[in-house]
């Protein structure tokens, strides 16, 4: 995350209070984590994706064989993986990536969904009303 918000020329620690706080700070500001997020809450939310990260790093991909739509919140910093959004080793199939006017926290939200469902319904076949 520090990579991402390009704050990596601080101190990388899970003790860098202070970092953590330009981090939280930023999330919030993104609308990706809740504005009360302290320290010790967001240490836990790295704990679990770190975990998250282990377990994905070890997962080995099987190609579905189906188209795979995927829907991007354009507003997002880019991730620095460029792993993070290669969807081609899931499939042997097309890919069909659209950007949505939105930051991922806030893609549930009335107009970004709408944008959502007008993608699925184009792609279904669907008259959208």
């Amino acid at each position: 995350l520090a990579q991402e918000f390009r704050l990596d020329d601080e101190n990388v620690s899970l003790e860098n209070k202070v970092l953590l706080q330009r981090i939280i700070n930023r999330l919030i500001e993104q609308r990706i984590i809740p504005s009360k997020t302290d320290i010790t809450a967001f240490r836990r939310i790295l704990n679990v994706y770190v975990n998250s990260s282990e377990l994905m790093l070890a997962h080995k991909p099987i190609s579905c064989g189906s188209t795979i739509l995927h829907a991007r919140a354009s507003l997002d910093v880019p991730p620095v993986d460029a792993q993070t959004f290669d969807w081609a080793r899931y499939t042997n199939q097309n890919i069909i990536e659209r950007s949505v006017n939105s930051s991922h926290g806030d893609m549930w939200e009335v107009g970004p969904s709408r944008q959502v469902s007008e993608f699925l319904k184009s792609y279904l076949g669907y008259k959208i009303t």
